[in-house]
């Protein structure tokens, strides 16, 4: 999805993953949980937001979003993705 159509989810709470410049293979996946959307993806491309992404520009490409009843369960779901295994080639 890109980055313009996050308006969509304007008031939700969502999770979200974030394609990012750099890393070991070119790019580097940025995980991160808000409920304001719009105002947090600008600030990550201002070089505002998380110090991964001042490291890591985003690419304005968003890998995933996803929409949660809560706050909290937009948090979890955030804290569960970093606590997957990095993916490995086959």
């Amino acid at each position: 999805m890109a980055l313009g159509d996050v308006h969509k989810f304007r008031g939700c709470n969502v999770s979200y993953v974030l394609k990012c410049e750099g890393g070991d293979e070119g790019w580097h996946a940025y995980v991160g949980s808000t409920c304001d959307v719009e105002q947090r993806m600008a600030r990550h491309g201002a070089g505002h937001g998380a110090v991964a992404t001042r490291t890591w520009p985003p690419t304005g490409e968003l890998l995933h979003i996803r929409e949660h009843e809560t706050a909290r369960e937009a948090k979890v779901e955030h804290g569960k993705a970093h606590a997957l295994p990095a993916p490995r080639d086959s």
